[in-house]
């Protein structure tokens, strides 16, 4: 996986939280029902709710954009969490997904437990719900993640 420091560009974005503790880690785990990879935990330690500039990854389905990444915190009130967002998806991306970032049209990416490693997909709400493959883990996602040629 690429250097992550190299994905952030906004250090003083909003949304950006401090790596998160064991504790905030663990009622992750315990919500979702599942122990994260270790290497998501070390994503969210350097980009625990980020904003990234490169924000774009071309695949087989089609060319996305991450928005912002979701964090981990123990914040219940805060609504870009990755608790508060299992709890919100959970109905209609069933038990083995795992929101974790958004892209500009409020479209959930999520990483799929059904597969190992776990997939990456983008739920297309406003499309009636279809679901489509970003990449096949997180790491691939991570080191496909490009500017928008549209932005340059």
């Amino acid at each position: 996986m690429r250097d992550l420091q190299e994905i952030l560009v906004d250090p003083d974005y909003a949304g950006l939280r401090p790596a998160p503790s064991a504790t905030e880690l663990s009622t992750v785990e315990r919500v979702f029902g599942r122990q994260l990879p270790k290497n998501y935990v070390h994503f969210l330690s350097v980009c625990n709710g980020g904003h990234t500039e490169l924000d774009t990854v071309i695949a087989q389905s089609g060319e996305w954009s991450i928005d912002h990444f979701l964090a981990v915190t123990d914040d219940q009130d805060y609504e870009e969490s990755v608790v508060s967002n299992l709890e919100l998806w959970r109905d209609e991306l069933g038990n083995s997904a795992l929101p974790i970032a958004y892209d500009g049209g409020s479209n959930p990416f999520f990483l799929d437990f059904a597969s190992n490693p776990p997939s990456v997909w983008i739920y297309l709400r406003d499309e009636g719900g279809i679901r489509s493959k970003v990449s096949n883990s997180l790491e691939e996602l991570i080191d496909k993640l490009q500017r928008n040629p549209n932005n340059v």
